[in-house]
C-alpha cells in the first residue's frame, strides 16, 4: 500500500522534472546560451544565464506553490483517482507528493 502511494506521489513531479530539468527547457537553452557566448563573450553569457536563472526560479516556485495547494485535487483527479475510496492511502499519496514536489526546482536549477 505504501508502495503504491509512493509511486504514485513520484510519477507527478518527476513528468514535470522531465519538462524542466531535461527536456524542453534544456533544448532551448544550450544553443542560445552557447549563440550568447558567441555574440556577447562570457559576460553576456553570464547576465543571461543569471536572468534566465531568476525567471527559471521564480516560474518554478510558482508552480510549486500552486500544486502544493492543489495537491488533494491533482492526487484525487489526476493522478490516483482511484486511492480516494482507500482510507490512508489518499492521504498518504497526498502527503508524500506535497513532500515530493519540491524536488522539481532543486533538479531544474542544478540541470541549467
Amino acid at each position: 500500500p505504501v508502495a503504491d502511494a509512493f509511486n504514485a506521489a513520484f510519477q507527478f513531479p518527476n513528468t514535470f522534472r522531465r519538462l524542466f530539468a531535461e527536456g524542453a527547457f534544456n533544448a532551448a537553452f544550450v544553443p542560445l546560451f552557447a549563440k550568447e557566448i558567441e555574440q556577447h563573450g562570457n559576460e553576456g553569457a553570464k547576465r543571461f544565464s543569471e536572468e534566465v536563472f531568476g525567471v527559471l526560479f521564480s516560474a518554478l516556485l510558482a508552480l510549486t506553490i500552486a500544486m502544493e495547494l492543489a495537491m488533494p485535487l491533482i492526487v484525487r483527479y489526476l493522478v490516483a483517482p482511484g486511492f480516494a475510496d482507500i482510507p490512508g492511502k489518499f492521504e498518504t499519496t497526498v502527503t508524500l507528493a506535497t513532500i515530493m514536489f519540491p524536488y522539481l526546482i532543486c533538479m531544474s536549477l542544478g540541470a541549467m
